[in-house]
């Protein structure tokens, strides 16, 4: 069986049961916990990606947006359990709003060890119709995004997660020429520790949603359960953003 990891995002996590992709930090602690108690590794993206992980049961941890609520989750859930995530922001809300992180917390969590990667730039479907209606914003979303994460970040901004997990030939022509290596979807699937079993533009990551946690939970524990030489699980839920 081919070594993979299976990447999955969370949004926010202020436990309000009415919004679909918002958890509190019992309910998120509860699902880590009881992934962990399947046999899954918490891997970090840059192992996965540069292929240093081994086995079926990996799970890379991501999270999107920039809400306020993230830095808390890393604190509380995430540092006790030794689990590193990626972040995924959209800079016109960092710092601008009360909904979001700022530049200084932004900075604590990479401090912390986490990659940090663009997620747009107002979070805006960058797909061909927006690059025919606006050239200008659909720039602003891949290239000023990439130079803003930069700024706030000091680091290079080389992973890009598509807003609503929208994406076109085009994108893929544009993040390849703002100079990003990886572009990751909202589809069912594994990303393999060998790079040429992937599509670096269109790797898959699976939303965690209220909804269809159930689905999620029941495909990672029959995957769970293959032995090494089987061969790849089927069925996998694949939840919207």
């Amino acid at each position: 069986m081919e070594d993979r990891a299976i990447i999955l995002c969370w949004h926010t996590f202020l436990g309000k049961e009415s919004i679909p992709t918002d958890f509190s930090l019992a309910e998120l602690a509860s699902q880590i916990d009881t992934l962990r108690s399947l046999g899954y590794r918490f891997v970090t993206m840059e192992d996965l990606l540069f292929g240093r992980i081994r086995g079926h049961r990996n799970i890379v941890v991501t999270m999107d947006d920039g809400h306020r609520t993230i830095p808390n989750a890393y604190e509380k859930v995430f540092v006790p359990r030794g689990i590193v995530p990626t972040i995924f922001i959209y800079p016109s809300v960092i710092g601008t709003t009360s909904f979001a992180m700022n530049d200084a917390a932004v900075r604590e969590l990479r401090d912390g060890g986490s990659l940090v990667g663009a997620h747009g730039y107002h979070h805006l479907f960058v797909t061909a119709d927006l690059y025919r209606k606006d050239r200008s914003l659909f720039d602003d979303e891949i290239f000023k995004a990439k130079t803003k994460v930069e700024a706030i970040t000091d680091e290079p901004t080389f992973i890009y997660a598509y807003p609503y997990g929208a994406y076109s030939d085009i994108t893929i022509v544009e993040l390849r020429q703002a100079g990003y290596l990886y572009g990751f979807a909202v589809r069912p699937g594994f990303v393999y520790a060998d790079s040429r079993l992937n599509e670096p533009y269109e790797l898959p990551r699976t939303v965690v949603r209220r909804d269809q946690w159930a689905g999620i939970l029941d495909f990672l524990k029959r995957n769970a359960l293959l032995p090494e030489e089987a061969g790849p699980a089927s069925g996998i839920a694949g939840p919207g953003k």
